[in-house]
Parts: C-alpha cells; structure tokens; sequence
C-alpha cells in the first residue's frame, strides 16, 4: 500500500515537474530582446566588409562605427518575435537574422541578387 501511494505521488510529481519546465521554456522563449540603444560587432562571411559596430538607436533607425560603406543614406530596422531586418543604404541590401540576448546570426542580399551570411556580437546593452 504504502509503495502504491508512493508511486502515485511520484508520478504525480513528475508530472508536475514536467509542466512547470515547459511552462518556463515557453516563457523564456517568448521574452523578446530589446536592441534599442545597444551596441553590436557586426562581421560578414561571403562578403568583401571588415567587421565594424552596429548601434540599433530609437525609432528604427541605424548609425555605424567603422563601417567603410557608410555613404549617409538612410539604414533602418525593425524587431518582431525575435527576428530582426536591417535596411543599408536606402534598401540597397536587406539584411535578416535571428536575435538573442548575446548573438544575431542571418543571412542578407542586395539588389543585385548577392547573397552572404552575417553575424553579430552584442557589445553593450
């Protein structure tokens, strides 16, 4: 008797367990990142741009340190669900990547169908 209300109370804990750890993945991945006002090494694989800092400020829109590309057109972005899209150069290339707290990683493409994968170190929150 006492081992069958043992095993029960087991599997019920466990159970319980189960949920609890799901119901915290879940939360965890529904938090969004915020890249307003942070700083982000940004590096190219497939392309001919050293790497060179990324500031994501208010209202979308971009600003660069060491980039040699940087002819003062408009550069935006937008973040939705963790996925961000950066505009360089009046839409010029778009750039499309995938967001955590530490690291953005994703591919881009300019208008004349080139292609290359990207990568983001954050630097300062």
């Amino acid at each position: 008797m006492f081992f069958a209300s043992f095993r029960a109370q087991s599997s019920i804990m466990k159970h319980l367990l189960f949920f609890l750890f799901v119901g915290i993945a879940i939360g965890a991945k529904s938090q969004t990142v915020q890249l307003e006002g942070t700083k982000w090494l940004m590096a190219c694989k497939g392309c001919d741009i050293e790497p060179y800092t990324i500031i994501f400020l208010e209202n979308g829109e971009v600003d660069f340190e060491g980039y040699a590309g940087d002819d003062g057109s408009e550069e935006h972005w937008k973040l939705r669900r963790g996925k961000v899209i950066i505009s360089y150069s009046n839409g010029y290339a778009i750039y499309k990547g995938t967001v955590t707290e530490t690291v953005i990683t994703g591919t881009a493409k300019n208008k004349t169908g080139k292609t290359w994968e990207w990568s983001c170190s954050r630097i300062t929150n």
